[in-house]
């Protein structure tokens, strides 16, 4: 396969942009099924004629595959496809929108300026839905793009003249006060100025264990919500995030395993996120992995999830669930639930029983909770930050938090730690202002990535 994607006469550059202008890439995925019973979903970056025609696979695809140092062959499809969706815009912006002003048709022609050129534009919203960035996305982005540049000097060597000295990611170590040393990572790109009047709407993460605890009981109370009492559970003590909750398996298929001791409690209960299967005869994705792996329930949970999880199969066994699946949670049709699924019946939850629970609470502070309710949107990642909370204040460190919460960097749970007095504060038991605490953080707290896909 030829690493230029379409080569075009430079003689002429008006006639050269409105041929290129017919094209676009964008992202292509098939998913195949192996002997094992294992699904994998492979991603491809693709040439398009304007029409709809295909034209080409090219070799930008490779990228997605792509980390230096290290083997990249289990990374999840909603990454490989958030990866693919910005190299498509950076793709487009410089060999097709910006020919005219940069001239090239190969990217080992590349240069720093034409990533700072596109990065603005990014943030400035002239490239994806039109509307500004806000900080947390930019930074997403000028990672991404570094790491394109550092495939491209990987790949061309010193045909990448522009770029191939440039050390485009560097690593520095930092202390925190207690002499905790954590990495962070500059790239060689110029700052990009963030538009100021971005409005970006907060997310309220806090949730007070007796509000957990109310939202447990009301899933028993009302039979709609049965089905997902148990996947608060993963999310809350074991740190699932929603999509994964809907890859789990049950037992009978290996998708959990447990022991127990002489009186009938688990020693461990570890859930199976190493190795994903398509969860549903029809193909529809139920939610992507974040990270590869084998999660257990955190030690001081396990009591309450085995009531909870127990309650689950009994539950299971009445229903009917399609021929040659064994999802831990399922819908009315007998399929494996979606993380659509899972999120909208949270929702519901939430804000249509939980909220009316609260507001009739005799707890002042309960009710002044559902206040918050009623102006901010709980989300399911509600349940893996409760989860991170209450490790922080059960003393567990750095890279203990990293293992139990299946991180593969130190920034989201390096917050977690550097907030600790605060967490504790908010979460102690003589806290008597909670619901201000919580206002406080809401636009404080650097938030970690989201990844419900």
């Amino acid at each position: 396969m030829s690493k230029k994607v379409v080569t075009f006469p430079k003689e002429n550059k008006e006639i050269t942009y409105k041929m290129l202008k017919q094209f676009r890439f964008g992202l292509r995925s098939h998913k195949m099924m192996y002997e094992n019973g294992i699904l994998k979903e492979h991603i491809f970056i693709y040439l398009k004629h304007w029409s709809g025609a295909f034209v080409e696979l090219t070799p930008y695809s490779r990228y997605l595959r792509y980390l230096k140092g290290k083997n990249v062959d289990t990374r999840k499809p909603s990454t490989l496809r958030k990866r693919g969706s910005l190299i498509c815009m950076f793709l487009n912006y410089t060999l097709i929108d910006m020919y005219n002003a940069f001239g090239i048709t190969d990217m080992k022609d590349i240069k720093l300026e034409h990533g700072n050129w596109f990065l603005q534009a990014y943030a400035d919203g002239d490239i994806g839905n039109g509307k500004p960035k806000c900080e947390e996305l930019v930074e997403r982005a000028v990672f991404e793009i570094a790491k394109f540049y550092q495939w491209i000097q990987d790949t061309h060597k010193k045909e990448a003249r522009h770029i191939y000295k440039i050390k485009l990611l560097q690593q520095i170590e930092r202390k925190t006060h207690d002499g905790t040393v954590y990495v962070t990572t500059d790239t060689a790109f110029e700052p990009v100025r963030i538009s100021p009047n971005i409005e970006k709407k907060p997310l309220l993460r806090d949730i007070p264990t007796k509000v957990f605890q109310i939202l447990l009981r009301l899933c028993a109370e009302h039979p709609k919500y049965q089905d997902i009492a148990l996947a608060l559970c993963f999310g809350a003590f074991c740190g699932l995030r929603p999509s994964e909750i809907c890859n789990v398996r049950q037992h009978i298929d290996g998708g959990v395993s447990y022991s127990k001791n002489g009186y009938g409690e688990f020693r461990y209960f570890s859930i199976d996120l190493e190795n994903p299967k398509n969860m549903r005869s029809d193909w529809v994705f139920v939610g992507g992995i974040k990270k590869l792996r084998k999660q257990k329930v955190y030690p001081k949970f396990m009591r309450t999830f085995k009531k909870y999880y127990n309650r689950h199969q009994e539950r299971l066994k009445k229903k009917k669930i399609e021929k040659g699946f064994y999802p831990m949670f399922v819908n009315e049709q007998g399929k494996a639930m979606t993380s659509k699924d899972f999120r909208d019946k949270f929702k519901d939850l939430v804000h249509v029983h939980l909220v009316e629970e609260l507001r009739n609470s005799p707890d002042s502070e309960l009710r002044s909770y559902a206040q918050l309710l009623e102006t901010y949107e709980l989300s399911t990642h509600s349940l893996r930050h409760y989860f991170t909370v209450q490790l922080v204040l059960n003393g567990e460190g750095l890279f203990e938090l990293m293992d139990w919460r299946g991180d593969s960097s130190e920034e989201s749970s390096f917050t977690y730690i550097r907030d600790k007095s605060e967490l504790m504060k908010l979460y102690g038991e003589a806290n008597k202002s909670l619901v201000e605490d919580i206002l406080n953080r809401i636009n404080k707290i650097n938030e970690e990535e989201i990844d419900e896909e």
